[in-house]
């Protein structure tokens, strides 16, 4: 059974660039087929899945599963410290996207997969419409880091952004 979350039923099987990713792409569609079930967690995924003919993919809408035992949420005083560093107030509501910035797939073209300038204009009219305090954090990894925090500026949110690195797991972690 295969649980996946992104890329491995959306972008890899469907990889012509260059010999090696044929190959690769070609091994992962044959053990995609040969799985006993194929579970994907987003919808848009279902396309993906109809393309590729698999006859064993199911949706199963969960949460990217986490281990809890190895990375545990945060004591109260790890998060007053992120908070001071990232300059976001103790009580406010924090949004974190660490989705490489992408609008569209260019593996699929005239899809908005990624479509994260869906996601900025969802987040604007949440700061603007129940005026919560809220800050979003955002990862500047992908080739449209540069046109969403455009568009950041141009929703008049850009205050609220803390835009930050790509990060290691225990970077990421905090």
């Amino acid at each position: 059974t295969v649980l996946s979350i992104g890329d491995d039923l959306d972008i890899l099987p469907f990889r012509q660039d260059g010999m090696r990713m044929k190959v690769y792409a070609a091994v992962l569609r044959r053990a995609q087929r040969r799985c006993g079930a194929v579970c994907y967690t987003m919808l848009p995924q279902e396309e993906s899945c109809r393309k590729l003919g698999l006859a064993n993919a199911r949706f199963f809408p969960s949460a990217i599963p986490i281990d809890s035992d190895r990375w545990s949420p945060l004591t109260r005083a790890e998060r007053s410290r992120a908070r001071r560093r990232l300059n976001i107030p103790e009580n406010a509501l924090v949004v974190f996207q660490p989705s490489r910035q992408e609008w569209t797939c260019p593996e699929s073209p005239g899809s908005t997969h990624k479509g994260n300038d869906r996601f900025l204009r969802a987040y604007a009219r949440f700061v603007h419409g129940q005026g919560k305090d809220s800050w979003l954090i955002a990862v500047t990894k992908g080739r449209d880091v540069g046109i969403s925090q455009q568009l950041a500026g141009h929703l008049v949110i850009e205050d609220r952004i803390r835009w930050i690195p790509q990060q290691n797991k225990a970077a990421l972690r905090e």
